[in-house]
């Protein structure tokens, strides 16, 4: 009995639950107040690059806590827009504690990183729409952020599978283009990272490779702690999370690629010049068009 009531108080071993608000910290004998916890590690995005992957190995690091039990819950864009997202998902949220406290801090242990992974934050042009680095900046100050990004062709295969598969989505991955720019908007890394890059500046903005979270994620985890100024981490292995692509993919036609691909490779260029890189995508029309 005294073994099960310990198990139904207690977050961790020196972490007791006091009510929904309030935890006390029995090492360091102070109590901590969940609704002045804000988060200070922001995955970005991109939509499909393995955000998904990477909250969840953040997660295992013991000075980090990702959030849970929603990943993306859009925390600084609440009022503005997420309160009616998820109130259209099910998801009864009527202020920012509650969506804080109730479906973002379940296992929470007064980790120093308490981060989330809303993509929205760089979906179209939510971050200029919604003004989202400067709500930031007014709630939390400065946190530090991550950004993930791929091959922006691969990106928009992959984002039509995820809808096919989510959404229920029925027309054709051309239609997916033609109809609907926000797809596009959201491979253009550089338009996305402006606004965040000119509040905040680039050595708070960890910038990410798909590649190398799936080919070398022990290396680039390394990186991501040496970024965050953490101890390093030993993670016992690598699940990939939330993969929806089949071997066989979809390609562009002549027009659709026609389309972007003018806007993809200005915003490469710029990217390069702004974050000092050499992007090796292959963009070339022959391995994309059918």
């Amino acid at each position: 009995m005294l073994k099960k009531f310990y198990r139904t108080i207690h977050v961790s071993r020196d972490i007791v639950k006091i009510n929904k608000r309030f935890l006390f910290d029995k090492k360091r004998f102070r109590f901590l107040d969940l609704s002045k916890v804000k988060p200070n590690l922001i995955i970005l995005g991109s939509q499909k690059c393995g955000t998904t992957s990477l909250h969840n190995y953040l997660n295992e690091h013991p000075d980090i806590f990702m959030s849970t039990p929603i990943k993306e819950p859009g925390y600084y864009m609440f009022d503005n827009w997420s309160k009616n997202y998820w109130n259209t998902k099910g998801v009864n949220v009527k202020t920012k504690q509650e969506l804080l406290i109730e479906h973002m801090l379940k296992g929470y242990a007064g980790q120093p990183y308490f981060g989330e992974s809303s993509t929205y934050y760089t979906q179209d042009e939510r971050e200029i729409q919604y003004q989202i680095p400067e709500h930031i900046i007014n709630e939390i100050g400065i946190p530090k952020f991550i950004y993930i990004i791929r091959n922006p062709l691969e990106r928009l295969v992959s984002v039509f599978y995820h809808i096919k598969k989510f959404n229920g989505y029925k027309e054709s991955f051309e239609h997916m283009l033609s109809s609907d720019k926000s797809y596009l908007n959201t491979s253009l890394y550089f338009s996305r990272l402006k606004a965040y890059v000119d509040v905040f500046g680039k050595e708070n903005i960890k910038l990410v490779f798909f590649q190398d979270l799936v080919k070398q994620p022990h290396l680039l985890m390394s990186e991501i702690y040496n970024f965050l100024e953490l101890g390093d981490y030993q993670h016992s292995g690598f699940k990939r999370f939330n993969n929806t692509s089949p071997k066989q993919k979809v390609k562009f036609t002549t027009i659709s690629f026609q389309a972007i691909i003018g806007p993809i490779k200005k915003e490469k260029i710029l990217l390069e010049k702004q974050f000092n890189l050499n992007l090796d995508w292959n963009l070339a029309k022959e391995d994309w068009v059918l």
